[in-house]
């Protein structure tokens, strides 16, 4: 506390050398001692705001009605308040416990969200899990879009500051050294606050513009042959990515005028138009899952509306009822004859010659986070192998043995796992699998993991930390005569 007490203890030193030691570590203890002051004040200061924010929020999610009503672009969903409240920091949050947070007219609260996976968020904001089961490309897409839009990660609780790691030890020996921690463990702890404070202005400040643009008359309400959209107006208005659509002639000029209760009524068939006006919110047009007959209205409607596809989502490829499909094989100078052969529609794949070997691999045309394969036609051995490999990989190859090289992979022939990203030459996980038999194989890019189904009963998971983000269907072939179908 002060320096001068020290200088009795300087003149019983002989030794300069000495003296001049201790004296630079009582300078040091005393400079991190007047910081350590410093930070625990700064840190009692934000923790008396974190506090009376934490009041402020508990008040207003007390004045909440205690069933909250959502409207995800025309569709109600329902749920407890206390659900809202489990996950920290994110805009569901922020709608049961900010002062800003106002209901519509009808007492719901407007989401710009895609909602067939609305209520999976749900889901994971009551139990704490998310489960990606049952779910194609488009919809693992617009869920992680949503996640992202609704603010929500991995900061799942309110922030609880420990003095654990702030005390200091008795011994005098260790004093210097502690202070250092001391120092070190508080301004951790700001940092933590301060990051918090700025999660939640975050979250306000995206309510605060959400709810501007639904004062300002931008929330539109549209009609599609009897079922209801919502989005906004500005949404509509979008060329960049759209070109000049029906919906952006109508509403620039003023032509287009609603019923008397502010409904736009559209004569179209509504079967597929929820993907239609995720593209033009958000840019992404994906007819993952949609059958052979939605995929006609689609491309009937989009041609109505006037709206340009993306090149990769062709005309085309969407009245083609085959949306996965095998790569061709890619022939090189000097290669042998590919040891495979495609189906007409490019949905089965043959080993058509090279023997008994792992010469013959074939991956999938796009990258896929989901797909299914029937055994068509197996060998006396049944050697074979049905998994992932990632799109972007140079080992890969179509002379096969890629269970060696790169990929995950399900034993058809012994219901092993077969990686070498993990090390696995044969770990032990299910039964083996038999012809006609369906697999499908699934990768959870939220949790990095693969896991099988066979005939859609789960096996659990066989791979985890997988750091790629996009994979391609693969399947090994050691002998001749064997078929394996992409069937969704």
């Amino acid at each position: 506390e002060n320096k001068s007490n020290c200088l009795p203890l300087f003149e019983e030193i002989s030794d300069k050398t000495v003296q001049g030691r201790v004296f630079d570590a009582v300078n040091a203890i005393y400079r991190y001692g007047m910081i350590a002051n410093r930070k625990v004040e700064e840190l009692r200061i934000k923790e008396d705001i974190l506090k009376a924010n934490e009041l402020r929020m508990k008040e207003c999610f007390e004045k909440r009605e205690e069933t909250i009503k959502l409207d995800v672009r025309g569709q109600l969903f329902t749920a407890p308040k206390r659900v809202f409240a489990t996950k920290f920091g994110n805009y569901l949050h922020a709608i049961v416990s900010s002062e800003i947070s106002v209901p519509s007219n009808n007492g719901t609260y407007f989401i710009d969200c895609y909602p067939g996976t609305f209520g999976r968020i749900l889901s994971y904001l009551s139990s704490g899990l998310m489960s990606l089961d049952g779910m194609n490309k488009f919809e693992t897409d617009t869920l992680l879009a949503s996640m992202e839009y609704l603010l929500i990660d991995d900061i799942t609780t309110p922030l609880q500051i420990s003095y654990q790691d702030c005390k200091l030890p008795p011994t005098v020996s260790d004093e210097l050294l502690a202070l250092f921690h001391f120092v070190e463990a508080t301004d951790n702890n700001i940092q933590r606050l301060e990051s918090n404070e700025q999660r939640w202005r975050d979250c306000e400040a995206k309510l605060q513009d959400e709810l501007q643009r639904q004062r300002s008359g931008d929330l539109i309400t549209l009609n599609v042959g009897g079922r209801e959209f919502r989005t906004y107006k500005s949404n509509l208005r979008k060329t960049e990515r759209t070109g000049c659509s029906y919906f952006h002639a109508l509403l620039c000029n003023d032509s287009w005028s609603s019923s008397h209760n502010g409904i736009y009524q559209i004569d179209r068939s509504p079967d597929g138009f929820e993907r239609i006006l995720e593209f033009l919110c958000s840019g992404s047009l994906s007819l993952h899952g949609l059958p052979p007959t939605t995929l006609e209205v689609v491309a009937d409607n989009l041609t109505y509306f006037h709206i340009a596809q993306p090149a990769e989502n062709s005309l085309g490829m969407i009245t083609s009822a085959s949306l996965l499909v095998w790569r061709m094989p890619v022939l090189t100078e000097g290669a042998e004859r590919p040891h495979m052969s495609l189906s007409e529609d490019r949905s089965s794949v043959f080993k058509s010659a090279g023997g008994c070997a792992w010469n013959a691999c074939a991956r999938s045309q796009d990258a896929i986070d989901r797909f299914t394969v029937r055994i068509d036609a197996l060998g006396i051995h049944k050697n074979a192998m049905i998994g992932f490999v990632p799109q972007d990989s140079e080992a890969f190859r179509e002379g096969g043995g890629n269970q060696r090289v790169c990929g995950w992979y399900f034993g058809v022939h012994d219901g092993k796992l077969y990686s070498p990203e993990d090390g696995d030459l044969g770990r032990p996980y299910a039964s083996a699998l038999s012809l006609r038999n369906t697999l499908t194989v699934c990768f959870n890019r939220l949790s990095g993991e693969i896991s099988f189904q066979k005939y859609g009963t789960s096996l659990g998971v066989a791979f985890r930390n997988v750091r790629a983000q996009r994979l391609c269907a693969a399947v090994e072939m050691w002998e001749e005569n064997m078929c394996f179908t992409l069937i969704e």
